[in-house]
């Protein structure tokens, strides 16, 4: 249902499944590890959370830093935005520094792709 697009040159890219919560930075435990000087042992978190009055199915959200502690050295940022804990888009971009735009990730949210591509709306159900 969602997928992240790491993007760690402008030439090379991939694309991982997302069905849990992620946890991204250095450290060995990381589900995402990206290996850079300016990114934190445990840099951030997307959430998976359940559905909710708001939204009918699944989402995830994003928090800076460490799950149950402390925020990132050099802050989480999407679409150009510091942030701390936010509900994620479909086609949110994440980076790690104010300062560099590589390696970062796109966040995917493929039911909406798909509603796109069959020309319907993403809130409306396709009988």
């Amino acid at each position: 249902m969602y997928s992240l697009r790491l993007v760690v040159t402008p030439d090379g890219a991939s694309t991982l499944p997302l069905r849990e919560t992620c946890t991204i930075g250095r450290h060995s435990l990381c589900r995402i590890k990206i290996v850079e000087e300016f990114i934190s042992r445990w840099h951030c978190a997307l959430i998976a959370m359940p559905p909710d009055i708001e939204c009918d199915r699944p989402y995830f959200i994003i928090k800076d830093g460490e799950l149950l502690g402390k925020p990132s050295a050099n802050g989480t940022w999407v679409n150009s935005d510091r942030i701390r804990l936010i509900k994620l888009k479909h086609q949110d971009i994440i980076t790690f520094s104010q300062f560099s735009a590589y390696p970062r990730l796109e966040f995917l949210d493929n039911y909406v792709s798909l509603g796109a591509e069959i020309g319907t709306d993403s809130h409306e159900r396709v009988s």
